[in-house]
């Protein structure tokens, strides 16, 4: 019989005695243990309260959108207002002033003037000939005797009584003569290549700083611009 020996002061044990014990003891199998998966974090759910901001946001957002874009719908169906004009004040017996525009309204029409200037006086019914040329503010106008000057968008103004249309002022000392198949007016002095004293057709005339220009021509084919003082009638 085999012995194990066993530590000191034990009994050596039998072989058969160490067998029977390890039968008795149980023997563990191994097991594989595998990893535990992370568990996946549930995202947290929004609060209530949270929810309802952010809602009432977008529609807030939306609603100033709406109301943006109408706005601009609005401004973009309005005219756009009309650069600052400046305009005649009217008398108490006037209509509304008449704005003075690039193509002035006052041009060929009756107005009233509101102070004497040269020889035509304060309230006198005068037709607006054209604007001066080196100050648009400026005017000619002419009374129904003819007289010619030049007076300020200040001094003029629109009576609700207007002269007619029609009527048209004589147009300065030599209205008759114009347009007349008869040399009815003369040179008073030299003018260009033409002497004092040559008799000239009236073909034409314009009003330049408050002054009678005529279109004159001792043939009809060299043309002059003459002011008023340097001609006469014929035979006088």
């Amino acid at each position: 019989m085999t012995y194990i020996k066993r530590k000191r002061g034990e009994e050596p044990a039998a072989l058969s005695d160490l067998l029977a014990e390890s039968e008795a003891e149980p023997i563990w199998a191994e097991q594989i243990i595998e990893p535990e998966k992370p568990k996946r974090k549930q995202k947290p759910k929004p609060h209530p309260n949270r929810l309802m901001i952010a809602g009432a946001l977008v529609i807030l957002f939306i609603a100033l959108t709406v109301l943006g874009l109408l706005l601009v719908l609005v401004a973009s169906s309005q005219p756009l207002p009309s650069p600052v004009q400046n305009f005649l004040i009217a008398e108490p017996d006037a209509v509304e002033p008449v704005p003075f525009q690039s193509s002035d309204p006052l041009i060929d029409q009756w107005v009233r003037t509101r102070e004497t200037v040269g020889e035509i006086a304060a309230g006198t019914d005068v037709r607006v000939l054209s604007a001066d040329i080196e100050a648009p503010l400026v005017y000619n106008v002419v009374d129904q005797q003819g007289n010619l000057t030049l007076m300020t968008r200040d001094n003029l103004y629109i009576p609700l009584d207007p002269l007619p249309q029609e009527l048209l002022p004589p147009i300065g000392p030599f209205s008759d003569a114009l347009n007349r198949n008869e040399k009815l007016l003369v040179t008073v002095e030299w003018n260009g290549d033409m002497p004092p004293g040559t008799a000239v057709y009236a073909m034409g005339w314009r009003a330049e700083d408050g002054t009678w220009i005529y279109q004159v021509s001792p043939d009809r084919v060299r043309i002059y611009y003459l002011p008023a003082i340097h001609l006469k009638w014929a035979g006088t």
